[in-house]
């Protein structure tokens, strides 16, 4: 749905937090003229300083950020195991909120959020705006392959370096299953629906623990199987597609992540998706006109929490948990 920007209100947002994807929201909002950012707050209180000066705003502590009555939205995008606070606080002070995946780091924080977020809290998974997944899933659902047997995904990401950093806790991260496969997981059961069996697979050579490196397999009742593989101990970050039907096949490539390959008996082409939209830029137009009243969350609370739930079966099935 179209947002037609002269009719929307002028909203000032806060950050909580100032990492690699609040400052891409942050650059998404700089091209929404219904937005401008008042503050930041960070952790490392020079963060959100560094944050202030190159997207606006002022660098403020967290209370003092949500207690600004001049504030009218938060986007918290601090550490998995912070969102559940920062959600509460933000609820409490009548805010209006976007929260980034997961909504919590642990299912039993979730319940009492949904209860009170429904009209005031958006959850921010990305991947149902990049066109590969979107178009994806519009092929499998008009039937054009067939009855789906097999799903192939890969979200690889880049080694992480800094053994301080939180993303390396899994106590406090989740690890690759809850910071990356949820966003597979999240397509899954948007696309297909619960799966009824999960099992977990683990290369001790890689990681012993599956913390770093992990694949996962999902089962349905009507015989689909799903592979997913996440890992932080790739070279480059890359994803990858690929769906089997019984009268064809789509793949996306990691080299062209802008390219659908469509193959059958009849046929083989290729659906070009350059040009399009910036899927950050689309999901925060997506959220300020959720913010105006003009649309529906892109994923429901229910659909965050299942997200959720299948990320944490998935871990609950390692070894030693």
């Amino acid at each position: 749905m179209p947002i037609n920007q002269k009719s929307q209100a002028k909203f000032a947002l806060g950050f909580i937090g100032s990492g690699r994807i609040a400052r891409r929201h942050a650059a998404a909002l700089a091209e929404i003229a219904a937005v401008e950012i008042h503050a930041w707050s960070a952790g490392n209180f020079s963060n959100a300083e560094a944050s202030a000066a190159e997207y606006g705003g002022t660098a403020m502590q967290t209370d003092s950020l949500l207690a600004d009555p001049n504030i009218h939205a938060v986007l918290i995008c601090s550490p998995t195991h912070l969102h559940q606070e920062h959600i509460h606080k933000a609820l409490r002070s009548g805010k209006k909120i976007f929260c980034e995946k997961p909504i919590t780091r642990h299912l039993h924080e979730i319940d009492d959020i949904i209860e009170a977020g429904r009209q005031h809290l958006y959850i921010g998974h990305v991947l149902r705006f990049f066109h590969a997944y979107n178009r994806a899933r519009q092929i499998i659902q008009r039937g054009d392959l067939g009855k789906i047997q097999h799903v192939v995904c890969k979200r690889l990401g880049r080694k992480k370096t800094d053994s301080t950093t939180w993303m390396l806790k899994p106590e406090l991260s989740g690890g690759v299953l809850l910071d990356l496969a949820i966003h597979d997981f999240d397509w899954l059961l948007w696309t297909f629906g619960e799966a009824n069996e999960l099992g977990l697979k683990i290369d001790p050579e890689k990681d012993p623990h599956g913390w770093l490196h992990a694949i996962t397999q999902l089962s349905w009742q009507d015989g689909l199987k799903a592979t997913v593989e996440s890992s932080w101990l790739n070279d480059v970050f890359e994803t990858g597609l690929f769906v089997e039907g019984e009268q064809g096949t789509l793949s996306v490539d990691p080299g062209h992540p802008d390219e659908i390959v469509l193959k059958s008996i009849q046929y083989e082409r290729a659906i070009p998706l350059t040009g399009l939209p910036d899927p950050y830029k689309m999901q925060m137009k997506h959220f300020v006109g959720w913010l105006n009243g003009l649309l529906d969350p892109i994923v429901t609370l229910d659909e965050a929490r299942a997200a959720l739930a299948l990320s944490l079966r998935a871990i609950d099935a390692k070894p030693g948990t």
